[in-house]
């Protein structure tokens, strides 16, 4: 089976330089992934410690088939006998490999036999980092990874640890814990090895599909870009009326076509200035909703409408916020009227509000996709733009979205354009929640689950690598159009997809989650992805939009 396998070796410098000078060292990796170093270490003579119950006999013939060494034994049946023979071994420069949270568990404790091993013996510790593409993982107590065939591997080796002889046995534990968590973090970012495969993949095949489209639609972009340019000229010379709030007016929006994070960027910024004891309001245009005249669809405590009339957007915030009442209306201004009059509002927040200029406001921010801020460069329906690039002048602060791989040439790109204050903004997993938020699956428990995944949003490719990058396997991805509204033909190709794949659970995203009916999921495990928004730099950006709002006389 090795010869089908292909190997990603990363570091191996670390292991082969004590090899060469023949000095004794201790590799160390999970129980559950043991199959994957000893399967390319073969016939080397490396020991290694199996202990005696009835599943170690069977690990125990495998591994002296491949031309291993064993110690037979573990930290309850013969200890002391076992630790010295390897302390033994290790200082007449052998290679002793062991699994720090075996035999038998907790999952992935990084125990301290091997910490007290390596001072014992002078030798080092090789941390083994790996993870491997396609697997099967059974329901053990260590998740036990087989690799498939055809598989590839990914095996990273990182420096080797001494440890003082000096220590006592409370430091010792304290530095079993540090490599426990340093381990579980490298194997964290060898799995963006295989994200980025799968997303270059989906994203070259989406590059050519876009250029073929954008050349086909350039003549219509130039009809669309002389439209905005009268509309602005005619607000501009007030034959079209902008309106003014009495109360603090601001605006979240962006400059391309969806996928920026408004709504995460709305309901962070909704509960900032709640909680600090100013009463906020919504306004939204409900996109996709079929009101259109001014309608509260939630007081801050009772939801009062539903998702067809309110959109999906709105109905999610619904979800994420208390005390802030939230109303839809394609006029924003006559939706400020109406939560003025109901909620005696200080402060109104239009989402999506950054091309809305028939409404005043005090402050603008203008999220940017941090991969791609001004899409292709063209104008809808050839690219992305919802306006001219030269409108980021508009804006009070900038707020670069998903900026994971965010370069600073990208931000200086930016900067050509604008004056405006630019903070970076990242998302985080919360956790999991069923469809009706009654159960939950916290970020720790989430590695090596396998999933089916659907979303109907702007940016699914942002999507599977956030579901990709918390750990879980994405065994299949569906994919609809945005603010799509479900029909049972979908919920039922979505569970055909889970049951074939045999998946653990079926993910979404927050907003599609609201418009998918209990009676179509249950009782199947659908589950969307809880997210939390993180701002660098956020205290200058809280002061910054709470100096904008004192000046108004309210406060």
């Amino acid at each position: 089976m090795k010869v089908t396998i292909r190997f990603e070796l990363l570091g191996t410098n670390y292991l082969n330089t004590i090899i060469e000078r023949r000095e004794g060292c201790i590799p160390v990796f999970w129980h559950g992934e043991m199959m994957i170093p000893m399967m390319y270490h073969t016939d080397k003579g490396f020991y290694v410690l199996v202990s005696r119950h009835r599943d170690g006999e069977i690990i125990a013939r495998i591994l002296k088939g491949l031309g291993y060494n064993l110690i037979r034994g573990s930290s309850t049946k013969g200890g002391k006998k076992v630790f010295l023979e390897m302390v033994s071994l290790l200082r007449v420069n052998n290679v002793v490999a062991v699994t720090p949270d075996g035999p038998r568990g907790p999952y992935r404790k990084f125990k301290i036999g091997a910490v007290s091993l390596a001072q014992k013996s002078g030798c080092p510790i090789i941390p083994i980092f790996i993870c491997a593409k396609n697997r099967k993982v059974l329901k053990s107590w260590d998740k036990f990874i087989i690799v498939k065939p055809f598989s590839k591997c990914v095996i990273s080796y990182g420096e080797p640890i001494y440890i003082e002889e000096n220590l006592e046995k409370d430091d010792l534990e304290k530095f079993s814990k540090e490599l426990e968590n340093k381990i579980l973090l490298k194997n964290k970012e060898i799995e963006k090895h295989f994200t980025k495969e799968k997303l270059n993949k989906i994203r070259n095949k989406e590059i050519y599909f876009n250029r073929f489209i954008s050349i086909i639609f350039l003549p219509f972009s130039y009809i669309y870009r002389f439209i905005i340019l009268i509309r602005e000229y005619l607000y501009k010379k007030n034959i079209f009326k902008t309106h003014s709030l009495s109360k603090f007016v601001v605006s979240i929006g962006n400059l391309t076509l969806g996928g920026t994070g408004k709504t995460p960027m709305t309901i962070w910024l909704a509960d900032f200035i709640r909680k600090r004891g100013i009463k906020t309001a919504i306004l939204s245009r409900g996109f996709k909703g079929k009101g259109r005249k001014a309608k509260i669809i939630y007081d801050g405590i009772n939801i009062i409408g539903n998702v067809k009339d309110s959109g999906d957007e709105p109905m999610l915030m619904t979800r994420k916020l208390k005390n802030v009442p939230i109303i839809v209306g394609r006029k924003k201004y006559k939706s400020g009227i109406l939560a003025e009059k109901n909620f005696k509002s200080d402060v109104f927040i239009l989402d999506d509000g950054f091309q809305h200029i028939a409404l005043k406001r005090d402050l603008n921010i203008l999220l940017l996709n941090g991969d791609k801020p001004f899409g292709n460069g063209k104008i809808f329906p050839a690219g992305s733009l919802r306006e001219p690039i030269s409108n980021i002048n508009r804006a009070d602060i900038i707020v670069m979205t998903k900026t994971g791989d965010l370069s600073e040439e990208m931000i200086d790109e930016v900067r050509k354009y604008t004056q405006a204050q630019i903070f970076l903004m990242m998302y985080n997993v919360l956790c999991l929640r069923t469809l009706d938020g009654n159960e939950v699956i916290l970020p720790d428990e989430l590695s090596c689950l396998k999933s089916t995944v659907f979303s109907g949003i702007a940016d699914h490719q942002y999507f599977i690598k956030t579901v990709i990058n918390s750990g879980v396997e994405v065994l299949d991805y569906i994919k609809f159009p945005d603010h799509h509204n479900y029909k049972k033909r979908d919920i039922k190709k979505i569970i055909s997809s889970f049951t074939k794949s045999k998946a653990d659970l079926i993910i979404t995203t927050g907003k599609d989650a609201v418009k998918i009916n209990d009676s179509l999921w249950k009782p199947f495990p659908f589950y969307y992805v809880d997210i939390g928004v993180e701002i660098y730099d956020s205290e200058k950006f809280e002061e910054m939009v709470m100096d904008k709002i004192k000046e108004k006389s309210f406060l």
